[in-house]
This record gives C-alpha cells, sequence and structure tokens, in this order.
C-alpha cells in the first residue's frame, strides 16, 4: 500500500482482527480499518520526536492485553533531545484514535545524542507484564559497556508491571 512514510512496526489490538496499525518512524500512527486506511492517523506523535537528527523517531507501540476495554495502549520513542520514553496513552471510545495530550511518562532514559543503538521493541507478555528492549546507548561505531553494567538500564530487557502502582 502506498502513502506510508518510513513504516517501522506494525501490530494489531489482542484479538481484533479488523484493525492493524502501522508505526512510521516519524511519529505517525496509522490504522487499517477492514482493509482501508483511515484518512487522519489514530495517534500523530510528530510533534515530541524528530527523525531528521540521528536516529530519533517512534519505534513500537503495544496494546494493554484489556485494550478493548480500558483502551490503554503504549508508544517507545526518542524525543526531541534524543532521549529513550516509554509512554501510556489512551484510546478512544471507538477504538479509532488516540489523544497525544493523555500522554503519561512511564520510563525515561538518557542517551548520548549520537545514540545509534535504541532498541525498540515493547510487547506484552504472557504474564501481562509490558517488556521493553532498550538499546544500549552506543554512538555510532564506538562502544560503550552499559549492557554488561548492572546498574545501568542500557542495553536490557526491562519488564515493567504498568498496571501496579508507579511501574
Amino acid at each position: 500500500d502506498s502513502g506510508y512514510d518510513f513504516s517501522v512496526f506494525v501490530t494489531a489490538p489482542p484479538g481484533d482482527p479488523n484493525r492493524l496499525l502501522v508505526v512510521e518512524r516519524g511519529g505517525r500512527i496509522l490504522l487499517r480499518k477492514n482493509g482501508v486506511r483511515q484518512d487522519s492517523a489514530f495517534l500523530n506523535l510528530s510533534a515530541i520526536t524528530d527523525p531528521s537528527t540521528g536516529e530519533f523517531g517512534v519505534y513500537s507501540i503495544a496494546f494493554h492485553p484489556q485494550y478493548a476495554t480500558n483502551r490503554r495502549l503504549f508508544a517507545y520513542y526518542a524525543d526531541l533531545n534524543g532521549h529513550s520514553q516509554l509512554a501510556e496513552f489512551q484510546a478512544d471510545a471507538t477504538l479509532d484514535h488516540a489523544d497525544p495530550s493523555s500522554w503519561k511518562p512511564i520510563l525515561s532514559q538518557v542517551q548520548d545524542p549520537a545514540s545509534v543503538h535504541y532498541g525498540g521493541l515493547i510487547t506484552f507478555g504472557p504474564d501481562g507484564r509490558l517488556y521493553l528492549g532498550l538499546g544500549d546507548g552506543s554512538p555510532g561505531d564506538s562502544v560503550l559497556l552499559a549492557a554488561q553494567d548492572s546498574g545501568s538500564l542500557l542495553g536490557k530487557i526491562l519488564r515493567l508491571d504498568v498496571d501496579a502502582g508507579t511501574p
């Protein structure tokens, strides 16, 4: 299908055979409903990221296992400063759009502005926890030892309980 700009991830809400979401690195998350791309973005995060700078952009989204009833979804992206961000958003009652102003921060990780290793995948596991593959933050061809540093979140798979207090 034409009309997509640097698509980096595709997913669907749990148990919903009618919706497919396409994540563009530039910040738009587009909805295909019943096989037809909708005219307006499901969620537009282009104001909080700038993919023209380094490796910034939106990497993936994940729908809460009970999305059909609680309308919660999560996005992982590099913000305007190049830092890793995990945030929660709320979809409207139609499940066809999410409101950018419903943004709720979950995790923020400072990254080197020249970083090219952001990681990128967020997904819910069978245990109901949200998993985030956080890159090691290495800039360009440099090697950082953050992944071997147990005191650093960089270069780790993080497991977050988004249903109990502050994750």
